[in-house]
């Protein structure tokens, strides 16, 4: 008896198709028969009978007292619910392919009903997820979500502003909000600004022993002469080297003239930038980001230069390098010693 209440259960969907198809054929049948003449005549009965229906129904639901009307109204807010255990049944069990012939079959088979092949006894494992939304099954059920409902992905159960995937990303419990992912996971690149370079170099005067000391106009426009391996103004900067190119001098109240035009390159640390002769559109490598978190409640900017630290959330993070390209950052926390991208917003 159980094996052929199991047939029906695996089998249902096909023999209701097969039925259907069936009662298809005879009514079409029975209306060829029947003729043009007589199916008028039944629709003419038919509209006849559902004028007294209806009419009918207008005078119970006038006779009818405010009660009853409730009862029924409360009704189809809460539809009936099959109890018991036939009600698989009527619902389409969950199916996966047959390991062998390829057809579908339910997922707790562990024979293929089409060509008898043994199934593998792990189909539903631990990570099984039937609404895939991220969240394993057991993992859900373990923490009172629903496994069917693929939206409490971004619900959130203890109110702490990280969602329940987000938890389950990070092993923490969705329902105690002082377990919850670390903060600083969430950090972004809101933006990264150049540094610019306020310094035009405005001539050159040649030493004795051949080299050049250079005279370059800063902030305040103060001039300073700085020869190779002289910091340039407190900047940190050294001029590291000089070479020419050719290009065009623009002098105020000359023509311009086309010369061999002197390049220094200034370094600090990883930072460089090259001032060229008589231009002050100079642009340093060095730079400055700022970092917000996406857990944030008010916004707030965490600002850095390369190889400075700044405090987030109690601890220490230092800035090492950017990637232009996808306006990403790289930082060191310092409490691991672990590098840690951080994407832009």
């Amino acid at each position: 008896m159980a094996s052929r209440n199991k047939f029906f259960a695996d089998n249902y969907d096909k023999l209701l198709f097969a039925a259907s198809v069936v009662l298809l054929a005879v009514s079409g049948f029975f209306a060829f028969v029947k003729g043009p003449s007589d199916a008028k005549s039944e629709s003419d009965s038919f509209r006849a009978d559902l004028r007294k229906l209806e009419s009918g129904r207008q005078k119970k639901l006038a006779e009818a007292s405010p009660f009853v009307f409730g009862a029924a109204l409360h009704a189809t807010e809460e539809p009936f619910r099959m109890n018991g255990t036939n009600v698989a049944f009527l619902v389409a069990p969950e199916r996966v392919w047959c390991v062998s012939c390829r057809r579908p079959i339910t997922i707790a088979a562990d024979v293929c009903p089409s060509c008898g092949a043994e199934q593998p006894s792990d189909v539903v494992g631990e990570d099984w997820d039937t609404d895939g939304d991220g969240m394993p099954d057991a993992w859900e059920k373990k923490f009172g979500l629903n496994q069917l409902d693929a939206a409490d992905a971004d619900g959130d159960l203890d109110k702490d502003g990280f969602t329940n995937r987000e938890e389950f990303d990070a092993g923490t419990d969705p329902r105690d909000p002082k377990s919850h992912p670390p903060r600083f996971r969430f950090l972004r690149v809101a933006r990264i600004d150049a540094t610019p370079f306020p310094y035009l170099m405005r001539g050159k005067m040649r030493l004795p022993d051949g080299k050049f000391t250079f005279q370059i106009n800063g902030p305040r426009n103060i001039t300073h002469s700085v020869k190779q391996g002289d910091e340039l103004d407190k900047t940190g900067f050294v001029l590291d080297s000089y070479t020419t190119r050719k290009g065009i001098l623009r002098r105020k109240g000359l023509p311009d003239k086309e010369t061999d035009l002197y390049v220094l390159k200034f370094k600090r640390g990883p930072d460089e930038v090259e001032l060229l002769e008589g231009r002050a559109e100079a642009v340093s490598t060095a730079f400055e980001v700022a970092f917000i978190c996406e857990k944030d409640r008010e916004p707030k900017e965490y600002v850095a230069k390369r190889n400075e630290t700044f405090d987030f959330d109690g601890e220490k993070f230092t800035l090492l390098d950017v990637r232009r390209a996808d306006s990403a950052a790289a930082v060191r926390r310092e409490s691991t010693g672990e590098t840690i991208q951080i994407p832009s917003k």
